[in-house]
């Protein structure tokens, strides 16, 4: 009896010992490991689809309004860790209601600002074999393989294919003539998010991001061509060039803030010079923050 009382004791100290060691190890990760990366939990669709219980549309509604929420607050500098958290989501929202056309529809395009092409395109492929009679999908995947691959012979075999559904807009034809055209892709791209925009009935939320990739396009045309004439200042006078206002007549920043030339050599919109340097400083802090500086 005293033996069993007495291993018990001896028990009891060891288990007070190693609670008062991991305690003292979750206030140095506490105190001392900080991180600023925020966890993201990945829904499984076939797992959320029975834990729904059949509430299936609910479950996919309140998924939907999760995702538009996080997703304003990232999408300016999307991250890896939250552009697959996004498709994620999406694709348990897509799993539980196939047929509402908006996860398709508003997926693929936020996923695409967040430059995840693949999932982008994921989701406008499945919004394609959802929706056959719908132009706006296989139109849509033209346009990632024109801007965000480069592959101008895909974007033409989709781009065809939305041009011959029923429901295709005129200027579809158009963009397919265009395609087959050097360097008329940005501007069928333009075309096809002016022609969004005229829609009376897009939300403020919605209109606010298709001009803002409308702004990128018309950045880009704008920035290749500033580059070109300040190069060929450059060769002219044999200097480097202070001033850009020095090229004359320069187009407009689309973004209304004004031209910046950046330290990489490239020549940016204020408004996307400062969410560079803002990237820069994130990832910076995120590095610094993960050094375990209590063992230095």
């Amino acid at each position: 009896m005293v033996i069993k009382r007495l291993v018990s004791v001896l028990l009891l100290l060891l288990i007070i010992f190693q609670i008062h060691h991991f305690q003292r190890k979750v206030d140095h990760i506490r105190l001392y490991e900080q991180s600023n990366e925020t966890l993201y939990f990945l829904p499984q669709p076939e797992v959320m689809h029975t834990m729904s219980m059949g509430y299936h549309h609910l479950s996919a509604e309140i998924m939907w309004v999760r995702s538009i929420l996080l997703y304003s607050d990232f999408v300016m500098s999307c991250k890896e860790s939250e552009s697959e958290w996004l498709l994620s989501t999406l694709r348990a929202v897509k799993y539980l209601d196939p047929e509402w056309r908006s996860v398709y529809f508003w997926g693929g395009t936020m996923l695409s600002l967040c430059k995840h092409i693949d999932g982008s395109d994921e989701l406008f492929i499945a919004g394609s074999a959802q929706f056959p009679d719908d132009a706006f999908f296989p139109f849509s995947v033209a346009m990632n393989a024109l801007l965000e691959r480069n592959d101008t012979e895909l974007a033409l075999d989709w781009m065809q294919r939305a041009a011959n559904k029923d429901t295709a807009p005129p200027w579809y034809k158009a963009a397919v003539g265009g395609l087959l055209k050097e360097g008329q892709g940005q501007d069928a791209s333009i075309r096809y998010l002016e022609e969004q925009l005229k829609d009376e009935n897009l939300r403020p939320n919605v209109r606010s991001l298709t001009e803002y990739r409308l702004n990128l396009l018309r950045h880009e045309m704008a920035q290749s061509q500033l580059e070109h004439l300040r190069d060929q200042w450059r060769d002219t006078h044999e200097e480097p060039l202070d001033d850009l206002n020095m090229l004359g007549d320069i187009p407009a920043d689309p973004f209304g803030v004004g031209w910046v030339q950046s330290g990489d050599g490239r020549i940016r919109s204020g408004l996307l010079e400062a969410q560079e340097a803002k990237r820069v400083v994130e990832q910076e802090t995120s590095w610094l923050m993960r050094k375990d500086w209590g063992q230095q």
